[in-house]
């Protein structure tokens, strides 16, 4: 699964110096979603080499432990105002409608915002499923507040790697 997420206001300049240091001079990545899904996360769950450095490999408690600022932070890998990380497929994003996922310390959620997305390649051919959530501050029971940060997560159909006899060990999300 990948993660992306998004923040209008994310400028960290030790996030941006450390990025300096690992990508050539004028590098940007900024990859279309089939190229996102086709050249790294496919490759990844079918273990095959990927450019080293660009997304970072997260446990589900890296991502789902911490608010989305900390791990924004905790991230070297921060491109302005995106992240991306793969993290071990996580059984939570299964198809299902509505996805509430509590945040470990308990003071926030992300919230599933419509249902998951089927993202199909020139051909109509279904490459990725693509789920949209928000996080919110606050408990899901009481009057929580919808927040800037969106994560979108993606992952491979069931046929694409089934096909193949393969487990799957990692979703994309971006933040």
């Amino acid at each position: 699964m990948v993660l992306f997420f998004s923040r209008s206001d994310l400028l960290n300049t030790l996030v941006f110096c450390s990025l300096c240091m690992s990508l050539p001079a004028g590098y940007k990545f900024h990859p279309t979603e089939e190229e996102l899904v086709v050249y790294y996360l496919e490759n990844k769950v079918f273990r095959r080499p990927i450019p080293p450095d660009v997304i970072q490999e997260y446990g589900d408690d890296d991502i789902f432990g911490k608010s989305p600022k900390d791990v924004v932070a905790s991230s070297s890998k921060g491109l302005g105002k995106e992240c991306y990380f793969f993290i071990p497929q996580d059984e939570d994003f299964d198809g299902r409608n509505e996805i509430i996922r509590m945040v470990g310390n308990g003071l926030g959620f992300w919230k599933s915002s419509g249902d998951e997305k089927a993202l199909f390649n020139i051909n109509g051919e279904i490459f990725a499923l693509k789920m949209n959530l928000t996080y919110f501050s606050g408990r899901p029971s009481s009057e929580p507040r919808k927040t800037h940060w969106r994560m979108e997560v993606y992952r491979l159909p069931t046929e694409s790697y089934t096909n193949h006899n393969f487990k799957v060990d990692f979703q994309g999300q971006c933040m």
